[in-house]
């Protein structure tokens, strides 16, 4: 997935487009062409709303949880991902997941 999705970002935009919601909106488009993944954006769960949430219809399949943010700079990239997900565990986005365990 991560190979598509690079190639799709590095054909399809510039570096200006550095807004959150447009990688927001790009990732939840191609995501949800996937027919093996349920693809919900904003999707509300434990104490706030993940960017977007990707899981498997099936009750033994993967999930996906995606915060996006946006670097300033390439240096703040590994930072700037532990933020995201640091945001997963402290609004606890991963519980509606459980309970479909």
């Amino acid at each position: 997935m991560a190979d598509i999705l690079n190639g799709q970002l590095f054909r399809s935009i510039s570096f200006y487009d550095s807004v959150e919601s447009f990688y927001h909106g790009f990732l939840a488009g191609i995501l949800s062409q996937s027919e093996n993944y349920l693809v919900k954006p904003n999707r509300e769960s434990g104490n706030g709303r993940s960017d977007i949430m990707v899981r498997s219809p099936s009750l033994r399949g993967r999930s996906f949880i995606l915060e996006v943010k946006v670097s300033e700079r390439i240096g703040d990239l590994e930072q700037d991902a532990k933020k995201a997900l640091q945001q997963i565990y402290d609004k606890k986005y991963m519980e509606e997941l459980l309970f479909q365990m």
